[in-house]
C-alpha cells in the first residue's frame, strides 16, 4: 500500500458447482487503506487456498449461506473471519447472534444432566448461556 488512503484489493477464487459442472467465482475484496492496513498486510501473501482454509469457507455458495445467515455482505464476512484468524487469535470477537429461548434452556438442561457441573470448562458454558439468557442466573439452573 503505497499511498494510505488507497484502496488496495485481493482476489480469491471460489468454486461454484452449477448445472454446468463447477465454475469459478473470483470474490475481490477491497482493504481501506487507513482502517484496514494491518488486516491487509496480514493477508497480503496468502494464496486463495490458504485464504478459504483461515475463514473456514471453500465454495461460493457456502460464502452466500453465511453471509446471508450473519445479515452481511460476502466481502464482509471475508474481512471479518480474516481478521479473526490473523489478527485477533485468542481474543475476544464481538458477535451479534440470534438465539432462542427455548433453545438455550435445552441446552442449559443437557449441560447439568450430562456434563458434572465440577468441571470448570462446564460451569463457563453455563455461564455464557446465563449471558445469553439476559444475564440472569437461576438458581434451578434451568432458562425460563
Amino acid at each position: 500500500m503505497r499511498n494510505p488512503t488507497t484502496r488496495t484489493f485481493l482476489c480469491i477464487y471460489f468454486p461454484e458447482r452449477t448445472d454446468r459442472g463447477v465454475e469459478t467465482k473470483n470474490v475481490c475484496v477491497a482493504f481501506n487503506g487507513t482502517t484496514e492496513r494491518a488486516l491487509y498486510r496480514a493477508v497480503e501473501r496468502l494464496g486463495s487456498t490458504e485464504i478459504k482454509k483461515r475463514i473456514a469457507i471453500f465454495s461460493y455458495d457456502h460464502l452466500v449461506k453465511v453471509a446471508e445467515r450473519e445479515d452481511r455482505g460476502i466481502t464482509e464476512v471475508i474481512k471479518m473471519r480474516l481478521g479473526d484468524s490473523v489478527l485477533r487469535r485468542g481474543g475476544r470477537v464481538r458477535r451479534t447472534v440470534t438465539v432462542k429461548r427455548d433453545d438455550v434452556a435445552r441446552w442449559r438442561r443437557a449441560l447439568m444432566r450430562e456434563a458434572g457441573i465440577g468441571r470448570r470448562v462446564f460451569q463457563e458454558i453455563l455461564a455464557f448461556l446465563d449471558d445469553l439468557d439476559g444475564g440472569e442466573k437461576r438458581a434451578s439452573g434451568v432458562a425460563a
